[in-house]
């Protein structure tokens, strides 16, 4: 008897998948090809990635300069003092010892505030008067900051124009509304300049890293003392 030949199918099933194992096998060294490849260049890839990045950061700093104050013994303290503020006309009697602003909760006292290297000292747990700015009881610009804590000042980014704040010295109080709220860079010392009627500026940090101040303005009610 002959041999026996395999059946057509299974030959060609064989032939197929010959054809299948070769075409895999080139798929697989390609991308083996390309995954060494891009191993290789992986390190290069991440050095310019992370040139770029460094690159990106510093020119958002350099835009940043203008708004930077480095200034490290004031960074978080008040705005620089106006030189024609400091010969002060306050006495014991009429310099402010409390503020209060009803409706966001500040009720703080008050604590005398030299000028200092150009700028005025700020207490770390209470209120401060400017020395050299206007008493109360006379007419000028009163000029009364705070750090931008819970605890001080923080509630003065929620007020608002027309609302009531009080100023009390040892014999008497008064009163003023708000007019005016902006921000301001810490070198612009015309927001402390002397005012021809009874104004009362408040104060804190604001911005970007506190480099900025919150200005709230508030002239004397006229139905009040």
């Amino acid at each position: 008897m002959g041999k026996r030949k395999k059946p057509n199918f299974i030959k060609a099933a064989l032939t197929k998948g010959a054809e299948i194992f070769k075409k895999q096998r080139r798929a697989l060294a390609s991308a083996l090809l390309v995954l060494g490849a891009v191993l290789m260049l992986l390190p290069s890839l991440y050095k310019s990635y992370v040139e770029a990045e460094v690159k990106e950061r510093e020119k958002h700093l350099a835009s940043l300069e203008d708004f930077l104050v480095v200034e490290p013994r004031y960074d978080h303290g008040p705005i620089k003092a106006d030189p024609k503020l400091l010969e002060s006309i306050s006495t014991k009697e009429n310099i402010p010892i409390r503020v209060v602003i009803p409706r966001i909760s500040i009720n703080l006292a008050i604590t005398p505030a030299r000028v200092v290297d150009g700028a005025w000292e700020i207490p770390e747990t209470t209120a401060a008067f400017g020395l050299g700015s206007a008493p109360p009881t006379v007419v000028g610009n009163t000029v009364i900051f705070a750090h931008a804590r819970k605890e001080l000042f923080g509630p003065l980014r929620s007020v608002k124009a027309g609302d009531d704040v009080y100023i009390f010295t040892s014999e008497r109080w008064f009163a003023y509304k708000v007019q005016e709220i902006k921000t301001v860079l810490p070198n612009q010392v015309e927001v402390l300049q002397a005012t021809s009627e009874r104004t009362l500026t408040l104060y804190t940090c604001s911005g970007f890293a506190d480099t900025k101040r919150l200005i709230v303005t508030a002239k004397s009610s006229p139905d009040k003392p």
